[in-house]
């Protein structure tokens, strides 16, 4: 069953700076993950301090204090797509995709 990636868009604190975006990868539907958990896939830091690639998984919405808007990208079928319950690790990740 094909599953809806999103582009998730936040404000930023400041008026001046741009609003903040993701992409967000929903899981499969199962009975042992609440609903709306997914891959959130973003950059953070500033300017000054430079930014890093950053892999949230599992990413739950509704436990995140900051409120995004989802924007609908396209359809990903799910032999396209491996879930998984266990903390990523953000640099072995990072890793994984700069030799892929």
């Amino acid at each position: 069953m094909p599953r809806v990636a999103q582009i998730l868009v936040s404000k930023t604190a400041k008026a001046d700076i741009p609003a903040h975006w993701s992409l967000y990868i929903p899981y499969a539907s199962s009975p042992s993950r609440p609903e709306e958990t997914g891959k959130l896939i973003h950059v953070v830091g500033s300017p000054l301090h430079g930014y890093a690639l950053e892999f949230k998984a599992p990413y739950v919405s509704s436990e995140d204090s900051i409120k995004r808007v989802p924007f609908p990208v396209c359809s990903v079928d799910d032999k396209y797509v491996k879930d998984t319950d266990l903390q990523m690790d953000t640099y072995f990740l990072m890793e994984v995709v700069r030799l892929w």
